[in-house]
């Protein structure tokens, strides 16, 4: 997933989850992990609130960026 994501650029990813089925962690502490796992990997707080707020509401509100 990093690779990708880096091949790509955090400007145009973003994250998805399939937390809230049973098996998995609850949505609050997975998105934490999440978060952790990125930050492990060297990408910076401002590359994760990119993908997980601001281009996630480009895509719910179809404020796409070009």
């Amino acid at each position: 997933m990093c690779a990708n994501i880096r091949a790509s650029g955090p400007e145009h990813s973003f994250l998805s989850t399939d937390l809230g089925q049973p098996t998995n962690p609850p949505i609050e502490d997975g998105l934490a992990l999440m978060a952790d796992q990125l930050l492990a990997a060297a990408f910076s707080e401002e590359e994760i609130y990119t993908m997980a707020v601001t281009n996630t509401v480009r895509l719910a509100t179809g404020r796409v960026k070009q």
